[in-house]
C-alpha cells in the first residue's frame, strides 16, 4: 500500500523541478569553468519518510506525526591553494497529520567564500563572507510565512598549533506578510581556543551579542550567549581525555541549529556536559559523558530540565589490510523534569547496537538496531517502548571519485492505551570528487 508520504514524495519531486534545474545549472557551470582549480566536490541528497515530534522535540507535548521531503545540493570548490567557495540550496516539505498549522515549504540558498593569507607555515589569517536567502510559506497560516535574508563577515588569525583568535560579524532580516512582525538582527561574535602543557589542555571560550530590532514599534531586544568549552589529554592508559564545556544565554527557537521547529519562542537556557574516554586495549575503547540543559521560555509553561549519562563502547572485532568489521554499543539514562505540566515528566533509558562492516576505499554496510523505552509516572498512558531499525549502505566508485550512500530507518512505537505507530525515513546521497 502506498503511503501518504510517498505520494507527496513523487508530487513534490516534480514541483521542485523548476527551482532545482537553475540552480543545478549554475553549479555544473562552476565546475566546468575553465578558471577554477581542479579539486573540489558535489553532493546532491534527497530524504523522505515520517517523523514524530517527541523524537524531535524535548519540550512537546504531543506525538504528532509529519510527513517530509527534503532535498539538498551542495559544492565545495578550492578555487586555488588559498581561496575556498562553497553554494549550497535546500527545499523541505512539511506535511503534520494533526497541526495543520504548522504544514509548510521552504527553500534555502547560500553562498560562501574564503581566502587565507599565510605570512608562513606558523601564522594564517583568514577572510570568510557569507549571504544566505530563505523564504518558508506555512500553507494555512500564511501570517506566519516569511523572507530571510542574512549576510556575515568573519575575520580569524591562528599561530601555528598553539592559540587562535576569531570575530565575526553579520545580520539576519525577517520580512513577514504581516508587516508587524519584521525583524532584523545584528550580532557580532569573538571566539578562538589556546593550548597549553605541550598541547595537552585546550581551551576554547566564545561570547555573542545579538540585537534584535522588531521594528514597526515593537520593541527591542537583547540576546546574548556566551560558551566555555576545555579538553585536557591526560595519556595515561585507561584514562585518555577529559573535556567538558559551559553554555548560557539568550536566545529564540527560530534561529535554533539543533532543532527542527516551526514556532518562535524566546527563551534562556543554560547548559553544561563532561566527557571522558579511555581506551580499554587496542581492540576496545569506551566513553562516558554526564551534563544537563536547562530551558526557560518568556511565554511557554514548557519550562524543563533535563540531566543525562550516555556510555559508548567500540569493539574492533576484525581487522585485516583491506577489511573491518566493529561494534558499537551505546547506553543512555535521561530524565526530563517540567516546571508546570507535570504530565511530561518522564524517564528515557536507550540502548543501541550498531554494527560497520567495511571494506576499506571501497564499500561499507552498517546495521543498528535502538530500543528506547519512555515512562511518564504523572501520565502512564503515554509510556512508549519504540524499536528503530536503521540500514546504511556506502559504496565507492569510478577509482573513488563518486561516493553513493544509501539508508533506510524503520521505527515501531508501541504504547498501551492507543494505536502503534510505524514510521519509516530513506535517504539517497551523490558526491562527485573532481
Amino acid at each position: 500500500m502506498i503511503s501518504l508520504a510517498q505520494i507527496i514524495f513523487c508530487d513534490k519531486l516534480f514541483t521542485m523541478k523548476r527551482r532545482i534545474l537553475p540552480l543545478s545549472i549554475l553549479f555544473a557551470l562552476l565546475v566546468s569553468a575553465p578558471l577554477v582549480a581542479a579539486q573540489g566536490k558535489v553532493v546532491t541528497s534527497i530524504e523522505s519518510g515520517e517523523r514524530s515530534l517527541t523524537d524531535v522535540l524535548e519540550d512537546r507535548d504531543t506525538s504528532a506525526i509529519f510527513d517530509f521531503v527534503r532535498y539538498n545540493l551542495r559544492i565545495d570548490e578550492n578555487l586555488s591553494s588559498a581561496t575556498h567557495f562553497d553554494a549550497a540550496y535546500e527545499h523541505y516539505f512539511k506535511d503534520y497529520s494533526a497541526l495543520d498549522t504548522f504544514d509548510s515549504v521552504s527553500n534555502a540558498y547560500h553562498f560562501g567564500i574564503d581566502h587565507t593569507f599565510a605570512r608562513n607555515d606558523s601564522d594564517k589569517f583568514k577572510i570568510d563572507l557569507g549571504v544566505g536567502f530563505k523564504d518558508k510559506e506555512y500553507n494555512h497560516n500564511l501570517s506566519l510565512s516569511y523572507e530571510r535574508t542574512s549576510a556575515d563577515i568573519g575575520l580569524s588569525y591562528k599561530h601555528d598549533d598553539l592559540w587562535e583568535i576569531g570575530w565575526r560579524n553579520g545580520l539576519i532580516n525577517y520580512e513577514y506578510i504581516k508587516a508587524s512582525q519584521d525583524q532584523l538582527k545584528l550580532f557580532t561574535q569573538v571566539s578562538g581556543w589556546v593550548k597549553w602543557f605541550d598541547g595537552r589542555l585546550k581551551i576554547a571560550p566564545s561570547y555573542k551579542f545579538q540585537y534584535v530590532d522588531q521594528l514597526r514599534g515593537n520593541g527591542t531586544r537583547d540576546e546574548n550567549t556566551a560558551r566555555l568549552a576545555s579538553t585536557y589529554k591526560l595519556g595515561l592508559p585507561y584514562f585518555d581525555s577529559l573535556s567538558g564545556a559551559y553554555e548560557l544565554g539568550k536566545t529564540d527557537t527560530k534561529d535554533s541549529e539543533e532543532e527542527d521547529r516551526d514556532d518562535d519562542l524566546q527563551f534562556r537556557f543554560h547548559r553544561w556536559y563532561l566527557a571522558s574516554e579511555h581506551p580499554l586495549s587496542s581492540l576496545a575503547t569506551t566513553a562516558f559523558k554526564y551534563g544537563e540543559i536547562q530551558r526557560d521560555y518568556r511565554a511557554n509553561s514548557n519550562n524543563y530540565r533535563t540531566w543525562f549519562l550516555e556510555n559508548k563502547t567500540g569493539f574492533t572485532l576484525y581487522e585485516d589490510v583491506k577489511n573491518k568489521t566493529s561494534l558499537q554499543v551505546t547506553t543512555e539514562h535521561r530524565e526530563g523534569d517540567y516546571d508546570i505540566v507535570d504530565s511530561l515528566r518522564y524517564i528515557k533509558n536507550t540502548a543501541i547496537a550498531k554494527i560497520s562492516c567495511l571494506q576499506k576505499k571501497d564499500w561499507e554496510f552498517t546495521p543498528s538496531l535502538a530500543v528506547k523505552k519512555f515512562d511518564y509516572h504523572a501520565s502512564p498512558e503515554k509510556n512508549e517502548l519504540d524499536y528503530d531499525s536503521k540500514f546504511e549502505f556506502s559504496k565507492k566508485l569510478f577509482n573513488q571519485n563518486v561516493d553513493v550512500n544509501l539508508s533506510y530507518r524503520y521505527t515501531w512505537k508501541l504504547y498501551r492505551y492507543k494505536s502503534d505507530m510505524r514510521l519509516w525515513m530513506a535517504k539517497a546521497a551523490i558526491g562527485y570528487t573532481f
